[in-house]
């Protein structure tokens, strides 16, 4: 679900956020979503060492609280007329600087989640390294 609301989000971005700005943090992210899950997948089935060794991580979970409210913004942003003017106090508050800012502000959240997205799956990458060169032979 969360690769389908990134590809939305790169085929039909808020204004003024282009569909080719979007591009890069929505191809790094779901690079990073399909890498840690063959990871997963992986040290699952070696088990032992290399399974504890791809534990979630806190980098990992402010990844996913800072990508899950700034795609949600931007989702809401990207029709704010059709979704918040249902709303009793965003007339007053929908001007196109605030709708700007927000949008700004959400856009700039989507990439310091990736930055975030693209560090943890380092510090995972670096905690298994060893198990894929030196694989403990089972028994």
């Amino acid at each position: 679900m969360v690769c389908t609301a990134l590809i939305l989000l790169t085929i039909s971005p808020p204004q003024p956020i282009t569909s080719r700005s979007m591009t890069l943090p929505v191809c790094l992210m779901i690079s990073r979503e399909i890498t840690m899950s063959a990871l997963r997948e992986w040290a699952a089935a070696a088990g032992g060492a290399a399974h504890k060794a791809v534990k979630v991580n806190s980098y990992g979970k402010w990844k996913t609280a800072l990508q899950m409210v700034s795609m949600s913004a931007l989702l809401v942003l990207r029709q704010p007329h059709a979704d918040l003017l249902r709303l009793p106090f965003v007339e007053d508050f929908m001007n196109t600087n605030r709708m700007l800012t927000l949008t700004l502000t959400a856009f700039w959240a989507m990439w310091l989640a990736t930055a975030l997205a693209l560090w943890s799956l380092y510090i995972y990458m670096s905690s298994v390294w060893t198990h894929f060169i030196y694989p403990t032979k089972a028994h």
